[in-house]
């Protein structure tokens, strides 16, 4: 029994020196790390709730399909040609 409580303190003892030594390394990656998990999850859990909006998917996803079928692809949602809102 005694092996399992040491083995159990030095893997804990093992994680969190790991931790630390990742965050004192490389500051940089593991704030861009929290930062990206944490965005994921914000912009998951607004999907879950239904806050997520397709209109660019729709847009896109009509514009491909008319160009798929060799039809000219004038965007219902937006009223003109796909390529019409890059013009200079």
């Amino acid at each position: 029994m005694a092996r399992c409580i040491v083995s159990d303190v030095s893997s804990t003892l093992v994680f969190k020196n790991l931790v630390n030594n990742l965050i004192r390394v490389h500051p940089v990656t593991t704030s861009v790390s929290i930062a990206t998990l944490f965005l994921f999850f914000c912009s998951s859990f607004r999907h879950w709730l239904y806050h997520s909006h397709a209109f660019d998917l729709g847009i896109f996803d009509q514009a491909i399909y008319l160009i798929s079928t060799s039809q000219n692809p004038i965007v219902s949602v937006l009223g003109f040609h796909i390529l019409g809102d890059h013009a200079a």
